[in-house]
């Protein structure tokens, strides 16, 4: 059954879904997202350094650093949340 099957009648419940195939597209898509978001940041803290009257070889080297800080902070919080997120479940 495909999507306009479905959606022609979605009470039916005859349907199968590929658990296999639907976490490959979740992890598809994280990794896509992913890359999105760190050249969103990237450029947000390029602008930033812009706006403060630099250059971008001044700032080269500065927005890496900024960056690998602000990756780290975010896996680390990420970590934790997932953790006390597991604990919930868990418990």
């Amino acid at each position: 059954m495909d999507l306009n099957e479905f959606l022609k009648n979605p009470d039916n419940k005859s349907f199968e879904v590929d658990i296999g195939i639907s976490l490959l597209r979740i992890v598809e898509m994280t990794c896509r997202n992913q890359i999105y978001l760190r050249s969103i940041l990237k450029r947000q803290l390029e602008i930033k350094e812009i706006l403060n009257g630099k250059t971008e070889s001044e700032f080269d080297e500065s927005v890496k650093d900024k960056l690998f800080e602000l990756e780290t902070k975010i896996l680390d919080l990420s970590k934790e949340k997932y953790h006390k997120l597991l604990e919930k479940i868990l418990k």
